[in-house]
């Protein structure tokens, strides 16, 4: 009888651990895929903001790239600004729904909407991985009870920053970069130890570091620490088998060169073209005069411009500060022992990212989408500074969460006025929409050039002088010929802020290599008198309408809208969406 009643409670005992490890389960995957879900929400609407335009510079020639590639017949991208991986897989997925649904995907319409789509899902991936990568950390902290929790909570945090959302909104190679650097890190931490060599994730890791080298070159940073990482553990732990050490890094060395020649084959094909590429590429970064559109950020200081920008726009001044308060605890967290040992995945997770923050922040050019990699670690870091409070005392658990809830809360309020940039008609299309409305056909448009042409349709039915404002040297005879055009035209365009945020700054010939006092002083007269004097004589200029979508609240029960200029952000932050455009009429 005894015997019988021991087999019972055994039995009970095996029950309740099945069903509670069960509703353990069910409850993780409810919340990773509530956190899923807010992502695809966030990013799905509006994909076709700008109804096919192809405003974004970049996205605009991964397309043509790749609509240019046909299969069995031309796989050479011949562009190597970016990795081919990102067109590759566009291509062959486009393909591939062209044999399975009928859908003609080699329609440039068709084909951007499938871009879009797997952009969106890249960046939802990045979600997933971010859990798991606070899982993995998290897990380590006693005092956090709710792993799972903590761990959703950073995924949520990324899915719901701003920065994250604009560019998955867009075709471009950041995306994609953001999503294998963070594979990386998780594939790096969770293959550390001495059984790692036997598993398959770490045969996974180097076709992932090829995945992100061909993606995009700066993230070599990336796959450098995860190298020297995965080196130095295979060393540590097999420091008496040489041999065996030799025969798994000859073998990772295979996979990743064969991986990487099936992702970028013409890198080593037309080697040539693609060091040209490349070395372009990395001089860029190191001169902020090289080209028109990077003298925006001449004068601009290391690292204080892109934390500026990731502050108040990237992340928003909310989550940015609880950021930048959890990267101080967890670098003091990092380095106190544990056991009398070093908190290993801790310091390595650190270790990525400051290495890729400290290498890019001081580069010369500055476009915010560079920085989009460590967007990853802001999430988990801005979901530690709460998880610090149940550090200090296991009780303020579930006053953690819900301070945490709280202010998520508030950050989705602020996130909401910059998602009501998509629910509003894009600023080109609506002056495309105004100049065929308010001006005759045959009118002739005065344009700066290194910008879009306005109006973005039927623009046959005008006449256009394009000014060329960057030109060199910004003398007399240049404003000469800008003088002429200017009167042949009947109005004036400044479709966006490209020329004249940069071109007012480089007023002092003395401080700057390139310099444009001609050019600054007329822009300033034209936005303060709308008369400008030239070297013949004054011209007059008439406001004739202004387009602009700036991030907006509106106050419930009122009619009252809060609205916040974001024309202080990083020139690409506004100007592929969402750009100011002003049209003067030229008054004769």
């Amino acid at each position: 009888m005894a015997r019988i009643n021991l087999f019972k409670k055994l039995i009970q005992r095996i029950y309740h651990k099945i069903h509670k490890t069960r509703s353990k389960e069910k409850l993780i995957s409810i919340r990773l895929t509530a956190v899923i879900a807010v992502a695809l929400v966030t990013r799905l609407p509006q994909i076709n903001w700008d109804y096919g335009f192809l405003f974004h510079p970049d996205e605009r020639m991964l397309m043509f790239v790749t609509a240019g590639l046909k299969a069995f017949d031309n796989w050479n991208p011949n562009f190597f600004n970016y990795g081919s991986l990102p067109i590759y897989l566009l291509r062959f997925t486009a393909d591939a729904l062209n044999l399975l649904t009928g859908i003609n995907f080699n329609n440039l319409s068709n084909l951007v909407l499938l871009a879009r789509i797997m952009s969106t899902i890249a960046d939802t991936i990045t979600v997933i991985v971010i859990y798991k990568i606070s899982f993995l950390i998290f897990k380590n902290i006693k005092a956090i009870k709710d792993t799972d929790f903590w761990a959703s909570a950073a995924g949520l945090t990324y899915a719901l920053f701003f920065f994250s959302i604009q560019n998955s909104h867009f075709f471009i190679s950041d995306v994609f970069l953001t999503l294998f650097c963070a594979l990386t890190v998780y594939l790096t931490l969770n293959n550390l130890n001495k059984s790692s060599s036997q598993k398959p994730s770490f045969y996974l890791l180097p076709v992932v570091w090829s995945a992100v080298l061909t993606t995009k070159i700066s993230g070599i940073i990336f796959v450098a620490v995860s190298v020297v990482l995965i080196v130095f553990s295979l060393t540590y732990y097999y420091k008496n088998n040489p041999k065996f050490i030799l025969i798994r890094l000859l073998f990772v060395f295979a996979v990743f060169t064969s991986s990487a020649f099936l992702f970028m084959p013409f890198a080593f094909l037309d080697y040539q073209k693609f060091l040209a590429d490349t070395l372009t590429q990395i001089k860029m970064n190191s001169d902020a005069y090289i080209f028109p559109y990077t003298l925006q950020y001449v004068d601009t200081k290391p690292y204080l411009y892109y934390l500026k920008n990731i502050f108040y726009w990237g992340v928003g001044p909310l989550l940015s500060s609880f950021s930048f308060i959890g990267t101080i605890l967890f670098l003091i967290y990092s380095f106190r022992k544990k056991n009398n040992k070093i908190r290993l995945k801790e310091l390595v997770f650190l270790l990525f990212y400051t290495v890729f923050f400290a290498l890019i922040g001081r580069s010369a050019v500055k476009f915010m989408r560079y920085m989009l990699p460590i967007y990853p670690f802001l999430a988990i870091t801005a979901v530690f500074s709460f998880t610090a409070i149940v550090y200090k005392d296991k009780k303020f658990s579930v006053w953690a969460k819900y301070l945490f809830l709280i202010f998520i809360f508030f950050h989705t309020v602020f996130l909401s006025g910059f998602l009501s940039i998509y629910q509003q008609p894009n600023t080109r299309l609506l002056a495309s929409d105004w100049i065929h409305k308010n001006i005759p056909d045959n009118a002739t448009l005065a344009v700066e050039h290194w910008d879009d042409l306005l109006p973005s349709y039927n623009s046959g039915r005008y006449n256009f002088e394009q000014l060329q404002i960057y030109d060199l040297p910004d003398n007399t005879r240049k404003w000469r010929v800008i003088e002429q055009q200017l009167k042949r035209s009947d109005y004036l365009i400044l479709a966006s802020n490209r020329l004249y945020t940069p071109l007012l700054k480089l007023s002092d010939c003395q401080k700057h290599i390139k310099c444009y006092p001609k050019t600054a002083e007329y822009y300033t007269q034209l936005f303060t008198t709308n008369k400008v004097f030239l070297p013949s004589e004054s011209i007059e200029f008439q406001l004739a309408a202004e387009f602009a979508n700036y991030p907006k609240w509106k106050i419930p029960f009122t009619q009252t809208q809060l609205v916040l200029n974001d024309q202080s952000a990083d020139e690409s932050f506004t100007v592929y969406d969402h750009p100011r455009i002003v049209i003067f009429k030229i008054n004769k």
